[in-house]
């Protein structure tokens, strides 16, 4: 497929190679295949530049979350020499989300690219594309690497969308797990106040996705900590780092 952009000026990187628009939406596309085929959140640290992510948050926070509920089951294996019995499971609160990577990379495709690649500096180091049915999306180089960019103002419309309030779930539990994980680990933990602990985290939020409807077991924990309260504990317990120093603040080690 012949590639049709209307941006004809040719344009110049630091290593002075001449670059086409054709080329820039080469680099573009091969970035977005690279992501697709190895998920986000894992190609986000060689091809996404600064912290913003946009419409990306989505797959992002799905690919981590589903590669810490691998980590947590593994967890649980490992410390119950019997394996998890029916009766610990039928009084554990999980909220079983979809996790499959369903991001339809086509909508950037060069068939739905809207007008004219834009550079917006004049060292021709930062490009915009436009697009029929997307959201704009940058693209950087970065000491002569391209990678993508989230626009300042597309995170910002992107955090009023549904899609955002999705992927601030998923982060929330992953963060959840990730945090009793190791609470259990350091403190060593048996299983039933593991599972304890992570039911009482994640009751609020099956509270309020399920629109106040809990089995009776986890009622009891509804009494102990609300939506806010898990939220401002385990929304920002992103690192080992961050999560290690709260055990040690919470439990005085």
């Amino acid at each position: 497929m012949r590639i049709i952009i209307t941006f004809s000026l040719l344009l110049l990187t630091n290593q002075a190679v001449a670059v086409t628009a054709e080329g820039l939406f080469r680099e573009f596309d091969k970035i977005l295949k690279s992501c697709k085929n190895i998920g986000f959140y894992k190609c986000q640290g060689r091809y996404f530049q600064g912290d913003n992510r946009g419409l990306f948050h989505l797959p992002i926070e799905k690919q981590k979350l589903k590669l810490t509920e691998e980590k947590y089951r593994e967890f649980i294996e490992k410390k119950s020499e019997d394996g998890v019995k029916v009766s610990f499971l039928k009084k554990t609160v999980n909220i079983d989300f979809k996790l499959e990577d369903k991001f339809d990379i086509e909508k950037f495709s060069v068939d739905n690219i809207s007008g004219s690649i834009q550079p917006l500096n004049p060292d021709n180091t930062l490009f915009k594309f436009s697009f029929k049915n997307a959201p704009p999306i940058a693209l950087v180089n970065v000491n002569n690497t391209y990678k993508i960019g989230i626009l300042p103002e597309q995170e910002k419309e992107f955090r009023k969308t549904d899609d955002f309030k999705r992927s601030y779930i998923f982060r929330l539990k992953n963060n959840i797990l990730r945090y009793h994980m190791k609470e259990a680990e350091m403190l060593k933990y048996e299983l039933e106040t593991l599972n304890r602990n992570v039911s009482e985290a994640q009751t609020p939020i099956m509270f309020v996705l399920e629109k106040g409807i809990l089995p009776d077991f986890a009622k009891d924990f509804m009494s102990k900590k609300t939506m806010k309260d898990i939220q401002l504990f385990y929304i920002n317990l992103d690192t080992d780092i961050k999560i290690i120093n709260k055990i040690k603040q919470v439990h005085k080690l």
